[in-house]
């Protein structure tokens, strides 16, 4: 099952540090945490794409740090950068608003902590608020309940991601089998 690497949000050269180990464990897909400050976010991307060179997928996310408007101004300052996803840019709450930056941007849209149930799930699908649903087996309540929010997405033609929250053991298993 292909993984991606999470790059804290470090200053720049601490997270390029941290992606070139991510590069030598074999990660070909990194995430970059952002959301502090757009200039800094900028600068720690713009790091990271250096160390890990083009052919690596690279993402930024915001945690849902972003209100609508922040998040279309400071996501297309990272197109240089060929990101390849943005994850959670605004609140979790707020679906609207992630459908408005969905819109507004030309790359792919991962909702994560809006996704815990299929209601969830439905209503970011209904509103065309996300191109990608993260879906937790922890979060979501066990791997039955996690498989149905799977399978609402694929239906509608959204597809999905496995998220951790760096699980051990019976919880790593659990995602490995719903993946």
């Amino acid at each position: 099952v292909p993984t991606k690497w999470s790059v804290s949000g470090l200053e720049p050269e601490k997270a390029a540090d941290i992606a070139a180990w991510a590069l030598d464990q074999g990660f070909r897909t990194l995430k970059v945490k952002v959301g502090i400050e757009p200039d800094a976010d900028v600068a720690r991307v713009r790091a990271v794409r250096r160390q890990v060179g083009p052919d690596v997928r690279l993402g930024v996310d915001a945690n849902g740090s972003w209100r609508p408007d922040e998040a279309l101004q400071v996501i297309p300052r990272f197109y240089d950068d060929n990101v390849y996803f943005v994850e959670q840019p605004v609140s979790p709450s707020d679906v609207f608003g992630m459908a408005d930056v969905r819109r507004g941007i030309r790359v792919p849209v991962i909702a994560d902590e809006s996704v815990y149930t299929e209601q969830d799930a439905a209503a970011l699908i209904r509103a065309e608020a996300a191109d990608v649903l993260s879906v937790y087996v922890g979060k979501a309540g066990g791997i039955a309940a996690a498989r149905r929010i799977v399978a609402l997405a694929e239906a509608a033609g959204v597809a999905c991601t496995v998220g951790s929250n760096l699980e051990m053991g019976v919880g790593s298993a659990a995602m490995i089998h719903l993946a």
